[in-house]
């Protein structure tokens, strides 16, 4: 069975901004990455910039879909998009709660942007079950 994984962030300025241009300018870049990585099945594109922005321009929401948790994880922590995680504090602001969410599937495409929200919803309300789960949490879901 796949893995689908929705994670959001929100930005400490607005899109358009000279602070936030080197992410802003790398996103397409590191979509583009991904779908060259093994085990990338699927990612949400709303728009043509690689960007999906969820209820303001500052909330950014990225939705997949990969073979296994092993293929997300190389490509998360073993490729360039690494960078973008170590640096960033300097791009968004802290949430409260989880950031992101992973989840068994069988499907290979469209999963809503309502649906990844909702289960990391349910992440941050009940903590980890099969509906939804961390990457550190996944061999107890499987």
């Amino acid at each position: 069975m796949n893995i689908a994984q929705v994670n959001i962030a929100k930005l400490r300025y607005d899109k358009e901004s000279e602070q936030v241009l080197e992410f802003t300018s790398n996103i397409e870049i590191i979509n583009n990455l991904a779908e060259q990585s093994e085990g990338y099945i699927w990612h949400l594109r709303e728009s043509n910039s690689g960007a999906n922005y969820y209820q303001c321009n500052l909330m950014l929401v990225n939705i997949s879909i990969w073979r296994s948790v092993t293929d997300f994880k190389k490509f998360i922590y073993n490729s360039e998009h690494l960078y973008f995680i170590k640096n960033q504090s300097y791009w968004f602001t802290k949430i409260t709660g989880r950031n992101y969410a992973i989840w068994h599937t069988k499907k290979f495409s469209n999963i809503s942007v309502e649906e990844g929200i909702k289960r990391l919803d349910s992440l941050n309300k009940y903590g980890p079950n099969k509906y939804a789960f961390s990457i550190s949490e996944h061999e107890f879901y499987n």
